[in-house]
């Protein structure tokens, strides 16, 4: 058993001492308002099934009531009945693309690791156990490789923060800027910023992009006057200036 807390042995070195000996078990972080487990086998990283059934539903159908969505009723009713993962099911019937799938798999895991690396407190538990009891392996990672690219995004996180130290904020565009000089990309998250804003973890779980990549390009928006960021929620709330109370109920 490995345990302990982020004060004394930070993420990266536990990952390193899972992979280094090739453990196979699960890991569980624990904050004060957050618990994470992710899993291992032989020292990789793995994500199981029913993560990634949940994360499809949740980006692919997020907020869809399945008795009231025919494809998505027909596609939870065939995985109950076949056992087939749900994503091979949207590739089969054309819902995905193999290779988006692949993508999507390696997204999540990592996203899933990633965003432990922003932990500066709280405590870990490593216990050897077999993991078949999880459910089928989707997807696996090697630890050492993570270690490295999680280390770059530790200091792309540090350098967004520093921008947007608040993901309940609102973000609203400015008024008479200019957005002919975006890229395509870039113009696709711009124009979900309405006018009456949206709250950046809103922004991020819509944007179809990861949440790095999407606040990457909200601090570029910031840099370039197209965005202005509302630290208090309540604010964006206000009625525009010049509205009165009767204009406001209406």
């Amino acid at each position: 058993m490995l345990h302990g807390d982020f004060f004394t042995l930070g993420l990266p070195e536990v990952l390193q001492i899972i992979g280094g000996q090739r453990k196979t078990g699960m890991l569980t972080v624990v904050t004060a308002d957050a618990e994470n487990t992710i899993y291992f086998d032989k020292g990789r990283v793995v994500l199981t099934q029913e993560q990634h059934d949940r994360y499809l539903l949740e980006k692919f159908f997020g907020g869809v009531d399945p008795r009231s969505d025919g494809k998505l009723k027909a596609l939870l009713s065939e995985r109950r009945n076949t056992g087939m993962p749900l994503g091979e099911l949207m590739v089969q019937h054309g819902l995905l693309k193999r290779d988006e799938l692949k993508h999507e798999l390696q997204c999540q895991t990592e996203e899933q690791l990633y965003s432990l690396f922003s932990w500066i407190d709280g405590a870990f538990n490593f216990i050897e156990v077999d993991i078949s009891s999880a459910g089928a392996l989707a997807y696996e990672i090697d630890t050492m490789e993570l270690v490295v690219n999680a280390a770059k995004q530790v200091d792309e996180w540090r350098n967004i923060r520093s921008l947007l130290p608040d993901m309940d904020a609102i973000v609203r565009p400015v008024e008479g800027a200019n957005l002919e000089k975006l890229t395509a990309d870039v113009r696709e998250i711009a124009d979900l910023v309405h006018a009456d804003g949206i709250n950046l973890k809103e922004l991020c779980a819509s944007s179809g992009m990861s949440e790095l990549d999407t606040c990457k390009i909200m601090t570029g928006l910031l840099d370039a006057h197209a965005v202005e960021l509302v630290s208090c929620p309540d604010e964006a709330l206000q009625p525009a200036e010049g509205m009165n109370k009767s204009d406001e109920a209406e």
